[in-house]
């Protein structure tokens, strides 16, 4: 999150209350609490006028009791919308910190390859992912298409923990190789318009594969367990 963003958020919630504030408002509370306890007490102890009878007194000592309530409920709005405040500054400094523990994520592009070949492109997706990585980025996103490659860089193995899309339309490839079927976190893989002709049984790996994109090629079938892709 941006300092602008978090700013933003902060400034939604308003200003923190300091501790003190926020004691004074949980000791108001327990005060409240106590002083409506004995306006029950003092109001169940009461007795009915001689010229009331029970019914009526009964209703009569309800009618009080709720106005009681009513009244602390309102005695408390302001104290407890101190705390609630309070509360959601704690929330919001907690998710901050979760949120600056999460490495940045990275997508390498096809500008880093374009016109490469593969030998060009394996060298320059290598320098890309050890960038990343000395940046305390994920790589999670890997665009190689329309390259015309007629192999998949083996580079891209050493994704295998954080890829999570990979693009490989419009090339040359005849197979799927096991340096992408080893990409056990692939959520999306793109391989329409190459030259494949069957995928292997290793492509069932791809247990979190939920979008397989294969058209345009030369496949006469899918292995068993991917069909729902």
């Amino acid at each position: 999150m941006t300092a602008v963003g978090e700013m933003a958020v902060t400034g939604g919630l308003g200003n923190r209350p300091d501790n003190s504030v926020v004691d004074e408002s949980r000791q108001a509370l327990s005060r409240i609490d106590s002083d409506l306890a004995c306006k029950l007490k003092a109001i169940s102890t009461l007795s009915a006028p001689a010229d009331m009878d029970n019914v009526k007194w009964q209703a009569s000592m309800a009618a009080m009791e709720v106005q009681a309530k009513n009244d602390a409920e309102k005695e408390k709005v302001p104290h407890i919308a101190v705390i609630q405040l309070y509360e959601l500054h704690q929330i919001y400094d907690g998710l901050v910190s979760d949120v600056k523990t999460i490495p940045p994520k990275s997508n390498i592009m096809i500008s880093e390859v374009k016109k490469s070949s593969a030998e060009d492109a394996e060298n320059k997706i290598a320098a890309a992912i050890h960038r990343d990585k000395s940046l305390g980025k994920d790589t999670t996103v890997l665009d190689l298409s329309a390259l015309s490659f007629d192999r998949v860089p083996d580079s891209i193995q050493k994704l295998s923990a954080t890829l999570v899309e990979l693009d490989l339309s419009n090339n040359n490839l005849e197979t799927l190789p096991e340096s992408v079927t080893s990409l056990v976190n692939l959520i999306s893989l793109d391989i329409q318009s190459n030259q494949i002709t069957s995928l292997p049984d290793s492509v069932g790996r791809l247990v979190k594969l939920k979008v397989l994109n294969v058209s345009g090629n030369l496949l006469a079938a899918l292995p068993d367990g991917i069909e729902g892709c």
